[in-house]
């Protein structure tokens, strides 16, 4: 089954054509607490979305659900997830949970007005995946490997991929029926971990959906020719689902050796930033 594909923008064309050539899912990104802390010295999504922004976006998305991912629990957010319930949002998303407390007021301030991801992206939140699937209520998990990778000292992103505990994590989700998915992609061919390794090990660890990454088509495409950034986003989706429809027919054997050898090329990238970094 093809995997969920999510993209972040605040762009009303973007979203509309991203909305048309099957994009599952738009993303108004509105965490903005704790995040340059975090992230600020990387080279990652910090977003500048507003509120209005998911009002524009929900009048050009009709097909694929409208997802905000808010702030982690704080004081506003009562406040925050009810604005942008009334602004048309079909899935809130809660970043950087570290305790089962903090999971249930977020179910309980939505109130199954809205599907609930989680956003699973601390050595924390790891811990207590097994009480979070007792406790249940939520739609999905989403593992983000940014975070998570700082949260316990890595070098690169990708670098969670290899530990044993990834592996059992995504183990437990799938055996309690929990749709899930982890990271993101590149364009196809492109980018030191390329979405032709990456998109396997989904499939062989039971994931079902992905986040188109920055890379999958920057802002600096967009500015440069709205026109040509259209047809580089339905061309590229389209090369990702192609690709899909060839790994239905793949053996498992395909895919044990696809998780070799990417293991391996990230195992080869986060050496080579530890070199460069000391």
């Amino acid at each position: 089954m093809p995997l969920k594909m999510m993209l972040f923008t605040n762009h009303e064309a973007i979203a509309a054509t991203a909305d048309r050539c099957g994009v599952d899912r738009i993303v108004v990104d509105l965490e903005i607490l704790g995040k340059n802390e975090r992230q600020g010295h990387l080279n990652t999504r910090i977003s500048a979305h507003s509120l209005d922004d998911v009002r524009r976006i929900r009048a050009v998305v009709h097909q694929a659900e409208l997802l905000v991912r808010i702030n982690p629990i704080h004081d506003g957010s009562a406040a925050e997830i009810d604005a942008v319930i009334a602004a048309g949002a079909d899935i809130l998303m809660l970043p950087f949970f570290n305790t089962q407390a903090e999971v249930r007021i977020f179910l309980d301030l939505v109130a199954g007005r809205a599907k609930s991801f989680l956003l699973l992206e601390t050595a924390q939140a790891e811990a207590i995946v097994d009480d979070l699937i007792t406790m249940g209520g939520f739609d999905s998990i989403h593992i983000g490997i940014n975070d998570l990778a700082i949260s316990k000292g890595l070098s690169f992103l990708f670098e969670s991929l290899l530990e044993p505990s990834f592996e059992t994590l995504c183990g437990k989700l799938r055996q309690a029926g929990i749709p899930f998915g982890f990271g993101g992609i590149t364009r196809l061919n492109e980018g030191k971990v390329a979405a032709r390794k990456v998109i396997p090990e989904h499939y062989r660890l039971g994931s079902s959906q992905i986040i188109l990454g920055r890379s999958f088509l920057s802002a600096e495409e967009i500015a440069a020719d709205l026109d040509q950034a259209q047809q580089l986003l339905m061309d590229s989706v389209a090369e990702v689902r192609a690709y899909e429809a060839e790994l239905a027919s793949k053996p498992e054997a395909f895919f044990l050796e696809n998780s070799r050898q990417l293991h391996q090329l990230i195992a080869e990238v986060a050496a080579e930033i530890r070199r460069k970094r000391a």
